[in-house]
């Protein structure tokens, strides 16, 4: 939706010959969908080598910064499988307190 709101922008800044508001509004969509782009690749790489404790690591952190709940819960149990693993991991111990932290309690 974000993408597609854009898009629009861009067209109409393109139709009143304002090309650098519409280079900017045409541009801002890839940086929208690059994380979702991201994500859905590892997922594929992820079910070939399931356990692949540094690529969980990778798509954890990715999850952990979305604000979709469900993705976040996904960050949480990667984080947690890692952390089982290779309990000397800081960065995931440190990424999974910083998801917990968001819990409501």
């Amino acid at each position: 939706m974000q993408a597609e709101s854009c898009y629009h922008l861009a067209e109409g800044y393109h139709a009143e010959w304002n090309y650098e508001e519409a280079f900017r509004y045409y541009y801002q969509p890839t940086h929208l969908a690059l994380k979702t782009f991201t994500s859905d690749c590892f997922e594929k790489i992820l079910k070939i080598h399931s356990n692949d404790h540094e690529l969980m690591n990778i798509l954890a952190n990715i999850y952990a910064e979305s604000n979709d709940p469900d993705k976040r819960d996904k960050g949480k149990d990667s984080l947690k499988k890692v952390k089982q693993h290779n309990a000397q991991d800081i960065d995931s111990w440190i990424q999974l307190a910083e998801i917990l932290e968001d819990v409501d309690l």
